[in-house]
């Protein structure tokens, strides 16, 4: 169990900026994008600290990834424990090895993120993409069920970096989807 913290007046704003810089703004989409900003961040988390990532939700809910007692690199698993706001808890274990990223949740994929991220696969640059905000509407108010197929979502992504000529942005996003592809053929 990890030392809690209170964190307030702290939102999705990745998730807005994000989506607000992938158009060509002008000044007066900026002053929308700040207002759009303040909305988003009018919430208090509890975020954990002590395990591998933890991640806040817009609801006061958030997750975090640690690694299981039994933890070993022959057997990497990983416990994913979502703490809603008003303090109940979901644990569940996550061989990250089993993760089927063509129909995984979001909680799955944070695990395999962490697992690739402690392996050296990825950088922790990871989480701050929007890769798991895919499910937007339904996951970031409370813990989300539903399975997505994230190198599709990966694909959009990059393909509006490349649409809006962030080639930055389209790299990153592009390195994770190759290692995505790569671990699929590892695992599969």
């Amino acid at each position: 169990m990890g030392i809690k913290m209170n964190i307030s007046n702290f939102g999705n704003l990745n998730n807005v900026i994000n989506s607000q810089l992938l158009k060509r703004n002008t000044v007066k989409d900026n002053k929308k994008l700040c207002a759009g900003a303040s909305q988003q961040i009018n919430n208090n988390f509890n975020l954990k600290l002590g395990g591998e990532v933890s991640r806040a939700l817009k609801g006061g809910s958030n997750v975090t990834v640690y690694k299981a007692d039994e933890y070993t690199s022959e057997n990497p698993l990983l416990r994913v424990v979502t703490t809603q706001s008003n303090g109940q808890q979901f644990e569940q274990t996550i061989d990250p090895r089993k993760v089927d990223i063509l129909n995984a949740t979001e909680d799955e994929m944070l695990a395999l993120n962490a697992y690739l991220v402690d392996r050296g696969s990825l950088d922790d640059s990871v989480y701050r993409t929007s890769i798991l905000d895919a499910n937007d509407e339904q996951s970031n108010f409370n813990h989300s069920d539903t399975r997505l197929d994230f190198i599709s979502a990966v694909s959009e992504i990059m393909k509006m970096q490349y649409d809006t000529h962030n080639v930055a942005g389209y790299a990153r996003y592009n390195k994770i989807l190759n290692t995505y592809k790569s671990f699929m053929e590892i695992s599969g």
